[in-house]
């Protein structure tokens, strides 16, 4: 009798098994172990601050977690490799020494400064180091942002070089700052999230905003590289949320008009052969990292200009 029970137990399990879905991977696991764990599973890698919080937030606002991880498979890192994430890497290494080079100021404004994972900011984050006065960090409110950029508002924060204060407001309306504010303003891949007209009127707005001898660092992606890199696919820009992407020859044009001055340009991320052979080779990327003088066959264009 006993085993005739265990046969039945035994056969009533594999019929309920075929009506019953697989138990998912993901089960049991918090959501910042989910993040993690599937960042392993799809790219082989940790997630990194801004995945980790990005998607976390996702799943608070009602994202499954199949879908965060179809998006996860779907990307052009997972879809390439593990060249793409090299290449990632090595131009954040170029874009980190850009921000370490930049020089000493008291009163900073930074347009889009938001560092997703930790309060201190991107120029902080990214190596900035000196001490300073106040820097204030202008982010459009998180309802308003694309929405691979919606997370919550950070907190104003004391940080080891100083106190940094956000301002959720648009970077194209600078009218609640008083003339000569700033001895440095920055716009670290912010610029081509504008559109033109609105950019024209920001680099205005910042002449106007710096103090005597203050200047402005700006580094935003070279259309004479990226067009190259899109070719062939659906996308206009390399980021859905680009208004534009600019080349070096339009740059000067916009600086010349606002009446700002070159002090120094440099190239991110040198791409002789893309630009020579009219097709991207990522390897580029990884066997050229840092700054550059030939500054229209790099990926990303970068000025540190004042007011003339």
């Amino acid at each position: 009798m006993a085993r005739a029970a265990r046969h039945g137990q035994r056969l009533l399990a594999r019929i309920e098994s075929r009506f019953t879905p697989p138990r998912a991977w993901h089960e049991g696991l918090s959501d910042e172990q989910f993040v993690d764990e599937v960042y392993l599973r799809v790219f082989d890698r940790p997630a990194d601050p801004t995945g980790r919080i990005l998607y976390q937030t996702k799943l608070t606002e009602g994202w499954t977690r199949a879908a965060i991880e179809d998006v996860l498979r779907g990307s052009p890192e997972a879809q390439q490799g593990p060249g793409p994430r090299l290449a990632l890497e090595a131009f954040h290494g170029g874009r980190v020494g850009w921000i370490s080079s930049l020089p000493p100021a008291q009163r900073i404004l930074d347009l889009g400064g938001t560092a997703l994972g930790t309060e201190i900011g991107a120029l902080q984050a990214m190596g900035y180091p000196y001490d300073f006065d106040e820097l204030i960090i202008i982010e459009l409110p998180p309802e308003a942002r694309h929405e691979l950029y919606q997370v919550p508002e950070m907190k104003s924060v004391q940080t080891e070089h100083g106190p940094v204060r956000y301002m959720y407001q648009s970077m194209t309306d600078l009218a609640n700052f008083p003339d000569q504010s700033f001895d440095l303003v920055c716009s670290a891949q912010t610029f081509e999230h504008i559109y033109p007209d609105e950019g024209r009127k920001l680099l205005h707005d910042v002449r106007r905003l710096l103090a005597p001898g203050g200047q402005l660092a700006l580094d935003t992606p070279n259309r004479a590289v990226t067009e190259i890199q899109v070719r062939g696919t659906e996308d206009e820009f390399i980021n859905p949320d680009h208004k534009i992407e600019y080349t070096h020859q339009q740059m000067l044009e916009l600086f010349a008009d606002a009446g700002l001055v070159v002090d120094r340009q440099h190239g991110i991320g040198y791409m002789p052969r893309t630009v020579k052979d009219n097709r991207f080779i990522v390897e580029e990327l990884v066997e050229y990292p840092g700054m550059y003088a030939d500054i229209e066959r790099c990926y990303t264009l970068a000025y540190l200009v004042h007011a003339d």
